[in-house]
């Protein structure tokens, strides 16, 4: 790979990105540029048009940024495009480990000379994350539960597909036991 800096000028949107970037992303994606300046160059194909990190280039743009890394790719037409889509979702589907993520974010939160911001996770992710943890390690065993001591609830929840269940554990996970409600999951 032959990583070159180029002015920010010469690059050009990928029109047909699929990716869209809200402003959240983008201030989030300027925050990390902010604290680890760039760790990593974008894709560009030959006609300098982004074939990976259109929100990368965004975010410089935004922060006054005159020259950016690049890779020149020579994947083209539907090949780029495939490629494009493959840089995206590869990552989307990666999943946290939770209790290790709660485990960096609170010893970065604790330290004097990280930004845990930096990282994407908002203070209230962070409190959800490392509260939900440190519940769960003292959540009673399920069979001394007693429904009679508490008001309870019944939520249903209809996956998609079985491959959703680790995905709806962990939702509920950090949103119930972060705020520090117990909780009986019985399959349908």
């Amino acid at each position: 790979m032959n990583i070159q800096t180029v002015g920010i000028n010469l690059l050009k949107y990928d029109e047909e990105n699929a990716r869209k970037h809200d402003p959240q992303n983008i201030e989030t994606i300027k925050k990390s540029l902010e604290r680890f300046g760039q760790q990593k160059p974008i894709v560009v194909n030959t006609d300098n048009v982004v074939v990976a990190g259109n929100g990368t280039l965004e975010a410089c743009k935004q922060l006054g940024w005159k020259k950016i890394d690049i890779i020149k790719t020579e994947l083209a037409g539907l090949e780029a495009k495939a490629y494009a889509v493959a840089d995206n979702r590869t990552s989307e589907l990666a999943v946290w480990d939770d209790e290790t993520l709660a485990s960096v974010l609170e010893e970065l939160r604790d330290s004097d000379t990280a930004d845990v911001l930096s990282t994407g996770f908002t203070e209230e992710d962070i409190e959800r994350l490392i509260g939900g943890w440190k519940f769960n390690d003292t959540l009673r065993d399920a069979d001394d539960y007693n429904e009679d001591e508490h008001e309870t609830y019944t939520v249903k929840i209809k996956s998609i597909s079985h491959a959703d269940k680790d995905d709806v554990v962990k939702t509920i996970n950090v949103i119930l036991i972060g705020k520090g409600y117990e909780y009986k999951a019985e399959a349908f």
